[in-house]
This record gives structure tokens, sequence and C-alpha cells, in this order.
């Protein structure tokens, strides 16, 4: 059976994204647990906002090292459990090669603007 064009997903992710809600959060440098609380509070504000999409802008990270992604995932994980969705948004190619590397650019919808 062959698989569906790449196209497909996109769209429907597109349309997702076209009726979503969004709320947009700036992760900041700090230690491990306070990224992890910021990723909290954020999960925490867009559920509060009734917003189905949480953006975080990640450009204000120096490096986006284990730490930041592993706050963007635990973001990821609760507001999934809501039913919502997480996009990363990032100007940094470096961040956005790392996201590459790692595969999270497959599992979270990374772009470089709002």
């Amino acid at each position: 059976m062959p698989l569906r064009p790449r196209y497909y997903c996109r769209t429907v992710l597109d349309r997702y994204a076209r009726d979503a809600k969004p709320y947009y959060v700036e992760f900041y440098e700090s230690s491990p647990q306070g990224l992890r609380v910021q990723a909290a509070a954020a999960v925490d504000d867009a559920r509060r906002r009734k917003a189905t999409m949480l953006i975080i802008g990640l450009d204000r990270l120096a490096s986006l090292d284990d730490e930041a992604l592993s706050a963007t995932i635990v973001a990821l994980r609760r507001h999934r459990e809501a039913g919502g969705t997480v996009r990363l948004v990032t100007q940094n190619a470096v961040h956005r090669d790392r996201l590459a590397r790692t595969g999270l650019d497959r599992v979270f919808d990374v772009t470089r603007e709002q």
C-alpha cells in the first residue's frame, strides 16, 4: 500500500493551525529547573487563555542544550494532554540544526517566524 504524499499531512496540519488559537511565550536563559518552570507556566497560561496552540520562542536562549530541549518536550506533553499543540519559533540556524539533528523538527512544527 503506497504511503500518502507528505503534502497531505502538511495540509491537515496547516488547517489545524489556522483554526488554532495561539499563545506566544519566549523562553529565557535559566537553570534546568527554571526552564522546566517556564515550560509549565507557559502551558498553564495557554490553558487559562484556552489557547490550542502554544508557540515557544527560542531566540533568547544562547544555546539549545539538553535542558532547553527537555523543557520544550515537557511543554509539548502537558499541552497535548489538554488537546493542544506546540510550535517552536527560532531564527537561529544553530537552533534549527540542533532540532534537526535530534529529530525534534519532526515532533514539533519549527518555524522562523511567529
